[in-house]
């Protein structure tokens, strides 16, 4: 599957060329770009397998209920180990490119050699009468909009319309043989034309979505990023904040603690939050006979008189 490689990072980028040692603009991806990227290559090749297995029961319940000969499902059957097996070296080599516009190229024809297997298990299946089984388009569809740029949906839907109509067009000509005797084919070629313009007409609406959405949650994930970057900001300031009001008090402590002389702070309603350890070597007083108390409490009557006056 086609992946979103702005997201993997801007093509503003400096990136240093494989044993090169020259820095160039984005043209080669990153080690933990290659990671990020073969992952979701991966979860992209355990989905087409599920998905080419899915259509190989459809059509092993087809051929129990003789909807389609053996021959047939010989096909199918072939064609979804194609589709399982091709995994194999393509992953093999994207493991090895480097080069981003290399890895998107590639990555685009793997999604051709995948619409290449689902197109050949439509063939064997029915062909043009079995359109039901084209859902397997949409989903590729919708899938690589979402995992890629735009533009790549609109791609795929005019690889799958092109594949597809000519698989039909090869079949009705009698270049490929109808695989399916048990359906009636009888279709005009003003038919079959207004059919799959219809096809493409719906798989271009697909990709019209899929686009959409991609765009959607292309914009949902910046805001969610740069609420995140804020986020993160805010916390960093307020981490600052906070070790340097610790790094404050740790030097007042240490300051008012040597001092000789008596240092008290008091809080907003007078009484009295700390005294350094010379209040007790002066005045005699403890720590925990001080606290919570008020400076006039210590400093006798006439003084506190003179104090109030």
């Amino acid at each position: 599957m086609l992946l979103e490689f702005k997201a993997m990072g801007d093509t503003k980028e400096q990136n240093r060329a494989p044993g090169t040692g020259i820095t160039q603009k984005g043209k080669y991806l990153q080690p933990d770009q290659l990671g990020r990227l073969y992952k979701t290559h991966l979860q992209g090749a355990l989905v087409r397998s599920g998905a080419s297995l899915f259509m190989w029961l459809f059509a092993c319940i087809t051929f129990f209920y003789h909807t389609i000969d053996t021959n047939s499902f010989i096909g199918v059957s072939l064609s979804v180990v194609y589709i399982i097996l091709m995994n194999i070296p393509t992953l093999w080599v994207l493991k090895h490119i480097t080069r981003r516009s290399y890895y998107e190229y590639f990555s685009l024809f793997i999604n051709l050699l995948e619409i290449i297997g689902y197109t050949a298990v439509i063939y064997f299946i029915g062909g043009i009468r079995a359109w039901h089984l084209t859902a397997a388009y949409a989903a590729l569809i919708m899938y690589v909009g979402v995992v890629g740029p735009r533009r790549i949906p609109f791609i795929v839907a005019t690889t799958c319309a092109i594949v597809f109509s000519l698989m039909a067009s090869l079949e009705h000509s009698g270049f490929l043989p109808h695989q399916n005797p048990v359906l009636v084919y009888n279709l005009r070629w003003i038919d079959l034309f207004l059919d799959l313009l219809a096809f493409s007409a719906l798989l271009y609406v697909v990709a019209f979505i899929s686009a959409y959405t991609s765009g959607l949650l292309k914009r949902t994930r910046d805001k969610l990023y740069k609420k995140n970057m804020e986020l993160a900001h805010e916390i960093e300031e307020k981490r600052r904040a906070e070790e340097a009001l610790k790094s404050s008090e740790e030097k007042f402590r240490s300051l008012s603690e040597s001092s000789p002389d008596i240092i008290l702070t008091l809080g907003t309603d007078g009484a009295i939050t700390y005294v350094n350890p010379a209040w007790e070597k002066i005045l005699g007083y403890k720590l925990e006979e001080v606290i919570g108390r008020y400076f006039l409490d210590f400093s006798g009557e006439e003084n506190a008189r003179r104090y109030i006056d």
